[in-house]
């Protein structure tokens, strides 16, 4: 989901205000390359993707499936995951708003339709980690021509994305599991 995210990023950040934001944020990179990868993924993506899992999905999605519909309470929490992410090192960034409570109601929805937490975990996880790792691979992507400084990403990308979450929807949504309204997702 990841490549949807970017672009979305990419279509409501205005040119100044990305050049605002790289100004101050800028140097949070520095020094983050000479630690492994394995490390930066474990310590910077698996672990949050877990923790949030656990609350948002977890604790959160169960504490308003009990006053609520499942509808409702995927939207609230997406709402609430969305707006977790704004903050981010003294700066209220609501351009994230958006493109991370999208990702929240599709990590919501796989928790109900799976009816557990693992598999958001495993998404969460994924997401995070090819984040972090872009710009690790960017020299070698870039040697091949295929982000050779663009602003959006390619169409190839985005079409073997369209096509990876086509085929993750329908495993699921055919998996054979049925959402029942008044079950909460397990914890693990």
């Amino acid at each position: 989901l990841w490549p949807f995210a970017y672009e979305l990023e990419i279509a409501t950040i205005p040119l100044e205000r990305l050049q605002k934001l790289v100004e101050m944020f800028g140097d949070l990179g520095i020094g983050l390359e000479e630690v492994p990868w394995w490390w930066r993924v474990l310590a910077l993506a698996i672990v949050p993707a877990v923790c949030e899992e656990l609350f948002f999905r977890g604790y959160l999605l169960r504490a308003f499936r009990s006053s609520s519909g499942p509808v409702m309470s995927v939207l609230i929490t997406a709402a609430c995951f969305g707006l977790f992410h704004v903050m981010v090192r003294d700066a209220l960034l609501m351009e994230r708003f958006l493109p991370t409570a999208l990702m929240g109601l599709v990590l919501g929805w796989v928790a109900l339709r799976s009816g557990s937490t693992l598999p958001g975990m495993l998404l969460h996880g994924i997401h995070n980690s090819t984040l972090l790792l872009i710009p690790t691979w960017s020299a070698w992507l870039n040697s091949r021509e295929t982000l050779e400084s663009r602003s959006h990403l390619p169409a190839s990308w985005l079409m073997l994305a369209g096509v990876t979450v086509l085929v993750a929807f329908v495993l699921l949504q055919f998996s054979g599991r049925r959402l029942v309204q008044n079950s909460p997702p397990a914890e693990g």
